[in-house]
Order: C-alpha cells, then sequence, then structure tokens
C-alpha cells in the first residue's frame, strides 16, 4: 500500500501538473482561434441607384452640383437611414435657400433607393456606413454650387456691366443664357479685412499632433445678404483644410452694391496656424 502521505504529495504533483496541461491546452486554443479568424473586411459596394430629378426650383435659380449623403447599410445591403453630409458642392451646411434643400432633399430620395452588396467580415455579411454620391447637371444653365459660381461671372467693382468669364456649351442647342438673366458675381480678392465676423477656426488635435501650420486659403462664394454660401480650401496642410471652411462658413460680410443693387462676391479668406 501506498502511504497516506505519499498519496496527497502524488494528487497534489497531479492536480498541478493537470492544470499546466490545462493552461498549455487553453493557450493553444487561443492560438488555434487566432489562425482560424475572418478575413480581411470588405467594404459595401453601391449596385443600384435611380436617376435623380433635377427639382426645377434649383435648375432656375442655376445650382447644381454634387451632393454627398451618408447612409446606413444593413447586412442585406438595404438602407436603413440617410443623412446629408454635405454639398451640393461646397455649399455651407447651415444655408437652406430652397435651390439647395431641394437639392438635398431629392438626393435623399434616391440615396434611401440605393442598393448595396453587403459589407463583409470574411464571410459573414455585417452593416455598414458610406457615403454615395448624387450629381446634379445643368444642360442649359451654368451651375454656381460651390464654386462654380466664381467661374460664371466676374467683374470689377468699377465695371457698369458683368463680363461673361467663360462660355457653357450646351446639349439642347439653346446656348448659354444671355448674361442679364445669370446672376452677378465679382471678384472681391482676399476679403479678411472686409469681414463682419470673422471666427478664428478650430486647430485639429489631428495637425497638432505633427505640428501642421501654415497658411490656409479659403476660396469662398459670399451671397447679396453677405452670407457665406460656400467655401472650399484651395491650398494649406491637409489636416487644417476642414477646419478653415468651417470658420469660413460661420463669417459674415455687409452687402456688396454694383450699381446699387446687391450682388454675389467671389474671393478667399486666409487663416494663419501657428503652434
Amino acid at each position: 500500500m501506498i502511504p497516506t502521505q505519499l498519496l496527497r504529495r502524488i494528487t497534489r504533483r497531479s492536480f498541478k501538473f493537470s492544470l499546466f496541461i490545462l493552461a498549455v491546452l487553453v493557450i493553444g486554443s487561443a492560438h488555434d482561434i487566432d489562425a482560424q479568424s475572418p478575413g480581411e473586411s470588405v467594404d459595401a459596394k453601391l449596385i443600384s441607384m435611380p436617376q435623380a430629378d433635377y427639382p426645377k426650383v434649383a435648375l432656375d435659380a442655376f445650382v447644381g452640383g454634387k451632393v454627398n449623403i451618408r447612409v446606413n447599410i444593413d447586412a442585406q445591403g438595404r438602407v436603413t437611414n440617410a443623412a446629408v453630409a454635405f454639398g451640393p458642392d461646397w455649399v455651407c451646411p447651415n444655408v437652406s435657400t430652397p435651390a439647395v434643400v431641394a437639392l438635398r432633399e431629392a438626393a435623399l430620395a434616391v440615396a434611401l433607393q440605393a442598393k448595396f452588396s453587403p459589407a463583409m467580415v470574411g464571410s459573414v455579411p455585417t452593416s455598414s456606413v458610406s457615403i454615395v454620391t448624387v450629381e446634379f447637371k445643368a444642360e442649359r444653365a451654368p451651375a454656381i454650387a460651390g464654386l462654380a459660381a466664381t467661374n460664371v461671372m466676374q467683374a470689377d467693382t468699377s465695371d457698369t456691366t458683368a463680363k461673361v468669364a467663360t462660355s457653357v456649351s450646351t446639349t439642347d442647342g439653346v446656348g448659354p443664357l444671355p448674361a442679364t438673366d445669370r446672376p452677378k458675381i465679382i471678384s472681391g480678392g482676399v476679403l479678411n479685412g472686409k469681414a463682419l465676423t470673422l471666427p478664428t477656426p478650430a486647430y485639429p488635435a489631428a495637425a497638432k499632433a505633427v505640428s501642421a501650420s501654415g497658411t490656409v486659403s479659403v476660396q469662398v462664394l459670399i451671397y447679396e445678404d453677405g452670407t457665406v454660401y460656400s467655401a472650399k480650401a484651395v491650398s494649406g496642410h491637409p489636416l487644417l483644410r476642414q477646419a478653415s471652411e468651417v470658420a469660413a462658413c460661420s463669417s459674415t460680410f455687409s452687402s456688396t452694391l454694383l450699381q446699387g443693387s446687391p450682388v454675389k462676391v467671389s474671393g478667399v479668406i486666409t487663416y494663419n496656424f501657428n503652434l
């Protein structure tokens, strides 16, 4: 017979050895799980989306461009929710003119009907978020959404007649609309000193982290009432551009008059970022 004390020692050692074996098995199982982890993720892909109708109010107002819609997509590839991310083109988010609102609503309507192949994690479909772009192109009128307007008409404030800066080709044979029917836009140059309010842009944390600094130039289009209609950064560090555009959209100006009538103004606002 094995003495009781020796049996207890053997039992304790066996128990410890069993725990060691179990620990090895658990670690090994974890490695096996990692080895069998799902493959690379695949983004959702747009399969189809209806053609958007061009709202008459937008066409009549010479407003066009691209509207970007953020969509939520379920595991079956169906759009469950949609919201305007930005647009048309570089129009400021706070702009709510009838033409802009109509374009955004038309873009939302078709985005909600979009069909996707769902995002995948390995072989498993999953929900996701994506951006779809709906573009509105005028056939006979130049668009002014975003910064396209600055290329439609430009004039010095001393001119008595606005000068056409670009010609517009058409597909219906009608030709460009006469200058008298186009929006009046003048070039204002650098606008910093003409602003009534000029908010300082926030310094993005990501930009600070890499010591990004320098000057950012933002091309803006100012409406007749002095509010900023659109803002697009055209130079400067990429990490500083969005903050500059946001600040530019919040700026205000006094109305600019041409022959006694308020007109739109295109120009540049500059921002200096220094650490």
